[in-house]
C-alpha cells in the first residue's frame, strides 16, 4: 500500500515523506506525520484499502489547524538539533514561540495547552542564571525588548557582574605549584582602605565593560547566522572579562542532538564485524578526523560561495566599465550632419 501512495505521489508530484509512523522517542514526530499525511492525502483517497483513514471536512480542518500552529514548535526542534547552535538561542526560541502562540485563537484546546506549557517551561528556563549569561554575551540577542518576559536586563547586568568579579584564572602553573602559606589578614586601617579600593577597581572595571559592550552592540549587531564566538575573539582585548564568560557560557550547544549523533556513530564503529576490536584511541581519532574532515569541507564551500560572487560582482564591474567606455567613444566620435528629410 505504501508503494503504491509512493508512485502515486511521485506521478502527482508530491515531495516529502510518506506517512509512515515515526519512532515513539522522536521530536515532534506527530506533527511530522501530520504533515506527511496532508501531503499525501490526495494519493491516500485514490487507494482501496486506505479508504479507513480517510478523514470528514470537519476532521481535516482539525488536523490542518493543528498542523498550522505545532509546525513553529517543529522548526524550533529542528533549529536545536543542528551542528551550530548555542545555548544562548533557547531563550530565544522560546520568546519567539510564547508570542507566536498568545496571538493564536485560545478558544482552541491545543492552542490553550500549547500556551500553558510553552509558559511554563519559558519562566522555569528565565529561572536559569546560566541560560541568562548566555544569552546576555551573544551579541545578537543581547539588549533585546521582550525576550526575558518581566526581567529586566539591569538584572542581567548584575548577574554578570557579580560573575566576572568572583572568577579567577587558573593556569597549570598555578596548579602544579604548591599553594602558599596563607598568612593572617591584617584588621589595621591601611589594609581596609587599599583593600576596598582594590575591589572598587574591579568592579568599576567590569561597569565600564558592560557600558562599552551595549554601546557597541546597540550601534550595529552582527548578522543573525554569524558565530557570536568569532565576535568575542575579535574583541577579546577590549573587554577581557566578558569574553572570558562568554567562552564558558557558550560552549555549550542548545541541545544534545549533536552528542546524540556523536554515540550514534560510535555505535556503528564498534558493532561493524570488521572494526569489533578498535581501541577507544582509534576511535578517538576516527571521529576526530572525520570531524574536522567536515569542517575543512564546510569551510571550502564556504570560501568557493565567496569566489563565486566575487567573480560575479568583478564580471558585473568589468561589464559597467565597459558599457561606460563605449558610450565615451560614442559621444567623442563626430556627427555626421544629414540634410532635412522633405515629405511630398
Amino acid at each position: 500500500m505504501f508503494i503504491t501512495c509512493f508512485r502515486r505521489s511521485e506521478t502527482l508530484r508530491i515531495e516529502g515523506r510518506i506517512p509512515l509512523p515515526f519512532a515513539i522517542t522522536r521530536w515532534g514526530g506527530c506533527v511530522m506525520l501530520s504533515i506527511s499525511f496532508l501531503n499525501h492525502y490526495q494519493s491516500i483517497t485514490a487507494l482501496q484499502k486506505s479508504q479507513k483513514f480517510l478523514l470528514t471536512d470537519n476532521e481535516k480542518a482539525d488536523l490542518e489547524s493543528f498542523v498550522s500552529v505545532t509546525t513553529p514548535f517543529l522548526e524550533g526542534i529542528q533549529q536545536a538539533e543542528k551542528d551550530s547552535t548555542f545555548s544562548s538561542e533557547i531563550l530565544v526560541q522560546f520568546a519567539s514561540l510564547f508570542e507566536f502562540i498568545r496571538e493564536q485563537n485560545q478558544r482552541k484546546n491545543v492552542v490553550r495547552t500549547l500556551k500553558r506549557e510553552t509558559e511554563k517551561r519559558f519562566r522555569d528556563y528565565l529561572s536559569n542564571d546560566f541560560l541568562l549569561l548566555s544569552v546576555y554575551v551573544d551579541p545578537r540577542f543581547t539588549y533585546l525588548s521582550g525576550i526575558l518576559l518581566d526581567i529586566e536586563w539591569e538584572e542581567v547586568e548584575r548577574l554578570v557582574e557579580g560573575y566576572c568579579d568572583t572568577s579567577t584564572i587558573v593556569t597549570v602553573n598555578q596548579v602544579s605549584e604548591p599553594a602558599a602559606k596563607r598568612t593572617k589578614a591584617s584588621q589595621s586601617l591601611f589594609s581596609k582602605f587599599v583593600e576596598s579600593k582594590r575591589l572598587s577597581t574591579s568592579s568599576e572595571s567590569t561597569r565600564s565593560e558592560l557600558v562599552n559592550y551595549e554601546g557597541l552592540v546597540m550601534s550595529g549587531r552582527p548578522p543573525l547566522d554569524s558565530c557570536p564566538l568569532s565576535f568575542w575573539r575579535c574583541n577579546s582585548v577590549r573587554f577581557p572579562k566578558l569574553s572570558r564568560l562568554a567562552n564558558h557560557v557558550l560552549s555549550s550547544p542548545q541541545s544534545s542532538a549533536q552528542v546524540e549523533r556523536l554515540f550514534s556513530r560510535c555505535g556503528e564503529l564498534v558493532s561493524s564485524s570488521r572494526r569489533n576490536r578498535m581501541s577507544s584511541q582509534t576511535m578517538n581519532d576516527i571521529i576526530l578526523n572525520a570531524a574536522l574532515g567536515e569542517m575543512k569541507r564546510n569551510e571550502n564551500r564556504a570560501n568557493s560561495a565567496d569566489s563565486e560572487s566575487s567573480e560575479e560582482s568583478e564580471n558585473d564591474d568589468d561589464y559597467h566599465q565597459s558599457e561606460r567606455m563605449n558610450e565615451s567613444n560614442s559621444s567623442s566620435r563626430p556627427r555626421s550632419i544629414s540634410a532635412p528629410t522633405t515629405f511630398e
